[in-house]
């Protein structure tokens, strides 16, 4: 049964389940876009520390395709498609989270999404723990079936679309030097409809609904 929760009740309770269950653990975090996953994953890590548990996270986007990978899907109008599960290196995500589950540190690429270009193989590392977080917009669906006999605790960013739309506005205003309106029309002909595909069903999968 899923278990509805505020932001802040969500993330003591997803700490309460991680802290109890057999390790290693992964806390699969997904959601829409600029739905609060990283933002939720970070605090997670934080409120953990805080109570002297070790933990790895492991956010999904810096596995991104670079732009001109021939593998990087396209839509109708020839543009680069971001938000489908086909725009990420999966395979190599996957052996990354499977290291950490027997040990071994790893780093995670560095990728400048500014210029949808991997800048290096190894970024930042992570070191191995019992809890392990990941986060990105497929994450539960990625992975839920790849690990044999680890526990894990799916939890899915449950955030009204407007609010997101007007998050995303404000970081790519930002981050891009675009205008609201490209924003907007990328928000509504694009990421809404990829979303529905493939981020949204993994609601049903979700143990714990954060309200983002």
């Amino acid at each position: 049964m899923v278990a509805r929760f505020d932001f802040r009740n969500g993330l003591s309770e997803v700490a309460r389940l991680a802290i109890a269950a057999v390790k290693p653990v992964l806390i699969l975090i997904a959601g829409g876009s600029c739905s609060g996953k990283t933002f939720f994953a970070e605090k997670l890590k934080e409120y953990l520390n805080q109570v002297g548990q070790a933990n790895s996270l492991v956010p999904l986007d810096p596995y991104f395709l670079d732009f001109n990978d021939p593998n990087l899907p396209h839509d109708s109008r020839g543009g680069c498609l971001f938000d489908v599960p086909q725009s990420y290196h999966q395979d190599e995500y996957i052996l990354g989270i499977r290291k950490l589950l027997v040990g071994k540190d790893i780093f995670f690429p560095e990728y400048d999404v500014s210029k949808n270009l991997r800048l290096s193989d190894c970024g930042r590392l992570v070191r191995a723990s019992p809890i392990i977080i990941v986060e990105g917009l497929f994450v539960v669906s990625m992975l839920e079936d790849k690990f044999d006999q680890i526990e894990m605790i799916k939890v899915y960013l449950d955030t009204d679309n407007l609010v997101c739309l007007n998050r995303r506005i404000k970081r790519d205003v930002k981050l891009f030097g675009v205008s609201a309106e490209q924003v907007r029309d990328l928000f509504l002909t694009k990421v809404i409809p990829c979303q529905l595909q493939f981020v949204v069903p993994q609601k049903i999968k979700a143990q714990i609904l954060i309200k983002g």
